[in-house]
């Protein structure tokens, strides 16, 4: 399942100072686990060859995610670093804020993209699993690959296997008992009815 896009931002800045590069609200009802992904350069105004320590923060309404500034060493010569953020969980109605700095003096004009993520799953997300699951099992769908398929072969294979004991005693009944399996492979405990006590001829098989 794709993660859905929640926010994406994309602007130039001077990361010798922290720079806010994304800010965003996921859901004003719902809980949403979130994740980010933050691209810094473009080919163009890409960040310094030498090396540095980029530092990732994450505020989540009027908290800072501890630890308070993430440092990510930016090995020397790479130009266009990619950082996914950690997951983090969003309460309803909060808004997110992803801030960025560079610890080389020579970062002053970087372009930064900045995606954000549902990457759980929220209660929508979930209804509308339930109602694709829903619709494939009510609408006959039964090719092959379909959930309809799956289902129907699960079911067959269960029908058979009961089908297959079909009158065949098992252990652990009572005494004058016995389980067989009807034309549909469903299980009945019935109780031996005999013409006496000491005969070995079944008069019927009662259904308990």
């Amino acid at each position: 399942m794709a993660w859905p896009e929640l926010d994406t931002e994309n602007g130039d800045f001077d990361l010798t100072s922290q720079q806010t590069v994304l800010t965003h609200t996921p859901s004003a009802t719902e809980i949403i686990r979130c994740q980010a992904y933050l691209a810094l350069g473009d080919g163009d105004k890409n960040v310094h060859t030498d090396l540095a320590d980029i530092e990732l923060t994450i505020e989540i309404g009027s908290q800072t995610i501890i630890p308070a500034a993430e440092q990510i060493r930016k090995a020397a010569g790479l130009l266009r670093p990619g950082i996914w953020t950690p997951e983090f969980t969003v309460p309803a109605n909060t808004a997110v804020t992803i801030k960025l700095k560079s610890t080389n003096a020579n970062d002053t004009d970087v372009d930064v993209s900045a995606w954000l993520y549902d990457v759980g799953l929220s209660a929508a997300a979930l209804a509308k699993i339930a109602d694709v699951v829903l619709d494939e099992l009510l609408s006959g769908h039964s090719g092959a690959g379909s959930l309809g398929k799956a289902v129907a072969d699960i079911e067959d294979d269960a029908h058979k296997a009961k089908a297959a004991a079909c009158n065949k005693t098992e252990d652990n009944l009572n005494t004058g008992q016995r389980k067989i399996y009807d034309d549909n492979g469903t299980d009945v405990l019935v109780t031996l009815e005999r013409e006496s006590a000491d005969s070995g001829k079944i008069v019927r098989e009662v259904p308990v």
